[in-house]
């Protein structure tokens, strides 16, 4: 199954909302996705980093709940979506 191209835009909206649905990442206001240029990723993008509602910018070596959260939405979402380059 091909995988469909979202803009960087979309891909972000889409992760956005499957972490704030995890338990413990309802606060979490954006997500900033990476593009990834190496041929031996299956994809072409990653989450780089993700801002709670303090402002707070949490890496991915952050609390517990939002690694899973970050993990599991990468892997749902990548098998669906590649990332629209320029």
């Amino acid at each position: 199954m091909a995988k469909s191209l979202l803009s960087r835009h979309d891909l972000e909206h889409a992760a956005l909302l499957q972490i704030r649905s995890c338990y413990g990442c309802e606060d979490v206001t954006a997500v900033t996705i990476d593009e990834i240029a190496d041929p031996r990723f299956e994809t072409n993008w990653g989450i780089l980093s993700l801002h709670r509602a303090a402002d707070v910018q949490l890496r991915l070596t952050a609390e517990l709940n939002t690694v899973r959260a970050i993990d599991g939405t990468q892997e749902r979402l990548r098998k669906l979506y590649n990332l629209k380059t320029n």
